[in-house]
């Protein structure tokens, strides 16, 4: 993995982390909108249908921190928790270059996560090589379906060849080898390549806290906080295997946002309590703060944020 995935070895410049961070903007917030409560439905529902937490599909986490053998419990070989980080970054850094909005990162790693999970439980063996070759696919794969929302976005997408991302691989892979592993990823996902994302249910989530017209100014203004705040959260958490696999993108946006309006000051608070925002959120989508995933994601975003400062 570190034979392209560093700094050094790839022309592109490392971006400032922190909340300035490439997106199409912040979405649209409206008091009691129909739509985008059905969105959010709709949403919930596609979780809960199509793209389950692999941990709830394969048993197990599908990836093994540096401590361990870096073998599965059939014996078959399984790429370690710091390849995907480091393709994770990479993969940030690659769309930071050519400023895509960041979320692309998140449906590359949903992915290669699900394609890895498919090959490793079907007791194939997947190598250092055979790892970062999809890694390639799966980021270039999701640059094309989804960079291109707007207008100046679908400029760009027009732009990217496979000639870029043979050069990003520093000439690992070629362009006919990309091709033929893209065809392997979209029949081994069944082309299901819209999967919710947490950035997503952070701004559904989001319109349960506004209110009427008339106090919405000052809401909104809030509201724009912490989506910032908490879509850096979201990005954390995609480089982390343990709450990208093991948690519902609902659950890592809603942990993420509390864990954002923790910081708020105590008017806030007041407002919050005011406008129900939590009992609308459990209405909503029957998820408290109580529950233990939630917990227990809040915790996990907690501790990549201190282990990964601005």
């Amino acid at each position: 993995v570190n034979s392209f995935c560093t700094t050094e070895n790839i022309t592109i410049e490392r971006t400032t982390k922190g909340f300035k961070t490439y997106s199409m903007g912040l979405p649209h917030f409206e008091y009691d909108c129909p739509h985008i409560q059905n969105c959010l439905r709709s949403m919930l529902i596609k979780e809960a249908n199509e793209y389950s937490p692999l941990h709830d599909i394969y048993g197990n986490h599908i990836y093994r921190n540096d401590y361990s053998t870096g073998k599965s419990v059939n014996s078959v070989s399984c790429p370690k928790e710091s390849w995907r980080l480091r393709i994770c970054e990479w993969c940030f850094d690659v769309v930071d270059h050519f400023q895509f909005d960041r979320e692309v990162v998140t449906y590359a790693m949903n992915y290669l996560d699900r394609y890895v999970a498919m090959e490793t439980s079907s007791g194939r063996e997947l190598t250092s090589a055979a790892f970062q070759l999809s890694a390639v696919t799966c980021i270039y794969v999701a640059m094309k379906i989804h960079g291109s929302k707007g207008s100046k976005m679908m400029d760009r997408t027009k732009k990217l060849t496979l000639s870029i991302f043979v050069e990003l691989s520093q000439g690992m892979f070629s362009s006919e080898l990309i091709e033929d592993s893209e065809r392997n990823l979209l029949q081994m996902l069944s082309w299901k390549l819209n999967p919710p994302t947490p950035v997503s249910f952070v701004g559904y989530i989001l319109d349960l806290f506004m209110v009427p017209t008339a106090t919405q100014e000052a809401h909104l203004q809030v509201i724009c906080d912490v989506y910032d705040k908490a879509r850096y959260l979201t990005e954390l958490g995609a480089s982390i295997s343990e709450i990208s696999l093991g948690y519902k993108p609902s659950v890592i946006a809603y942990a993420a946002i509390l864990n954002v309006m923790k910081e708020m000051d105590s008017e806030f608070y007041i407002e919050l309590s005011q406008n129900s925002f939590e009992e609308r959120v459990f209405q909503k989508m029957s998820v408290s703060r109580q529950d233990e995933e939630v917990v227990k994601a809040r915790y996990l975003l907690s501790e990549a944020c201190a282990t990964h400062p601005e």
